[in-house]
């Protein structure tokens, strides 16, 4: 994935001269000035030059060579519903970091670190872009890491790993870009540690404050839609469960829980519910049963010669009759079973 036109034009949208991202945020104007001298050939005016958007483009792409994780950020940040805001912010110190990287490529200056010899290649490479050479920091005795050996700029293995935070305020929660995985994680601020896509969905989809695996599960709560009970498990996702009578709130929450996942699969095998269509079925049977039975009773009692026939006889005939008409009404019944 690389820097399209439609990215560059976003970010001359905002950055052009009089525009309300660029009145609205005082870092703009910087931003505009250091990508002009450093990107942009010299040309203060680019953010207001429509007709060169491809070479923009291609300047930018080449700036983003090495440097996936930052330019999937720079997509994203540009889209069609992205905050200039936040794009501000996180592009101003990327674009800085560029500043340095240049004065770095002096042909008169010493390689990164103060070291003028080549780098070696990293045996434990793990497929992190731009780690596939290290040196050490005789002083610190601290890593550091590049994409060749004799390359200008050196990194922690962190810094080549994952993007720097960002704030998602739609999640209310810091995120990275891992570029070995090439997967957002978001933090955990509760335990101070990084957590999954799964885990930040989990999480807005609860409204719940941020937690860790062992957090107390939320009180059940009643799904119209699903006609189940639901509440937010230990590890911040959707666990549902019957009621002690399917489908009946009243009886109260039953006590196997499900994921959404087994819910899914076990309605996709009885789109009707089992539980609910047995239940559904007996009541149906008892109200065709009553129903036939006093009209049987009455036909019966009108029976010529009835008031000679024993009780014992009358309620044979009466059992005969109920059984056969109650088993053809409920063949008859529309949904019957």
């Amino acid at each position: 994935m690389a820097v399209e036109n439609e990215n560059v034009e976003k970010l001359m949208e905002w950055l052009a001269d009089g525009s309300p991202a660029r009145s609205a945020h005082a870092a703009a104007g910087t931003l505009v000035e250091k990508l002009a001298v450093l990107v942009f050939d010299g040309e203060q005016g680019w953010a207001d030059n429509a007709g060169q958007v491809d070479g923009y483009r291609d300047d930018l792409r080449a700036w983003f060579a090495n440097d996936g994780g930052r330019e999937f950020q720079f997509i994203e940040l540009t889209g069609p519903d992205a905050d200039p805001g936040v794009f501000i912010d996180w592009f101003l110190p990327v674009v800085t970091a560029w500043e340095d990287q240049g004065a770095q490529a002096d042909p008169g200056a010493v390689g990164y670190g103060g070291y003028d010899e080549a780098g070696l290649q990293n045996p434990n490479w793990d497929g992190t872009p731009g780690t596939e050479f290290y040196r050490c920091d005789e002083a610190t005795q601290e890593y550091f890491y590049a994409d060749g050996s004799d390359s200008v700029e050196w990194l922690t293995y962190d810094q080549r790993r994952y993007a720097e935070p960002v704030r998602d305020e739609n999640y209310g929660l810091d995120y990275r870009y891992d570029n070995r995985d090439q997967v957002y994680e978001w933090h955990d601020e509760a335990t101070g540690t990084w957590r999954d896509q799964a885990w930040a969905d989990g999480l807005v989809a609860g409204d719940e404050a941020p937690g860790g695996e062992n957090s107390e599960t939320t009180e059940p709560g009643w799904d119209e839609n699903w006609s189940m009970f639901y509440r937010i498990g230990p590890g911040g996702t959707y666990e549902f469960a019957d009621a002690v009578t399917p489908g009946d709130r009243s009886s109260g929450c039953g006590d196997g829980w499900l994921s959404q996942e087994q819910v899914l699969a076990r309605d996709a095998q009885d789109p009707l519910g089992w539980e609910q269509a047995a239940e559904a079925q007996s009541v149906t049977s008892k109200a065709i049963e009553s129903a036939v039975a006093a009209e049987v009773a009455a036909a019966v009692a009108e029976i010529e010669g009835a008031e000679e026939l024993t009780p014992e006889q009358l309620a044979e005939i009466q059992a005969e009759l109920v059984a056969e008409f109650s088993s053809m009404a409920t063949t008859a019944t529309p949904g019957g079973v």
